[in-house]
């Protein structure tokens, strides 16, 4: 019959459940919560995440404590994305809310846990398909180390203080002489 012909036809395991190593995260994500949206959620960011190449293949932890990647999400969405979290601020604030602690460490590596596994989605689907990395990378702020080799590389380019003049116009010249007899 027409029947016994599908009955032997496996069907695709996605839209269902994202085949491979993290069913075993996102099982343990979609019980970490009652949200009506939360499986449909988190099988479009696994699904996401795994056709870029970049799957999640386990439950993120700081701390010992595993991150609710659906509540991050939301969280970091309610306060604007991850660009205005990280200019006002506030993943002390959104780490706080996810009981990891609110700390500066804490928000600091929960920012990025959300990085890594949760912005390229923010970037598709909420700011219109952009590439994350020219923002991550605007957004990084060089270390008080690195912003102290900066300057002795400046430095050691344009030589000691007070070799050039202040307009740029190469090594200084003792006082000058008008050119008029004075």
């Amino acid at each position: 019959t027409h029947n016994e012909e599908f009955e032997n036809i496996s069907s695709p395991s996605w839209p269902g459940t994202p085949p491979g190593p993290n069913n075993d995260a996102l099982s343990k994500l979609c019980e970490m919560g009652e949200e009506p949206d939360r499986r449909a959620f988190l099988e479009r960011l696994f699904g996401f995440m795994d056709e870029k190449g970049s799957p999640i293949t386990v439950v993120p932890a700081i701390s010992k404590q595993p991150v609710d990647l659906y509540r991050l999400y939301m969280l970091v969405k309610e306060r604007g994305g991850l660009v205005e979290v990280t200019k006002n601020k506030k993943w002390r604030d959104v780490s706080g809310a996810l009981n990891i602690g609110a700390s500066s460490s804490a928000g600091f590596t929960l920012r990025k846990n959300y990085a890594k596994f949760v912005f390229p989605f923010e970037c598709r689907f909420d700011l219109g398909n952009v590439d994350p990395g020219p923002i991550l990378a605007s957004l990084e702020t060089p270390s008080k180390k690195d912003s102290k080799r900066a300057q002795q590389q400046a430095q050691a380019q344009s030589g000691p203080p007070g070799n050039q003049d202040p307009f740029g116009r190469g090594p200084a010249m003792g006082p000058q002489q008008p050119p008029y007899g004075g």
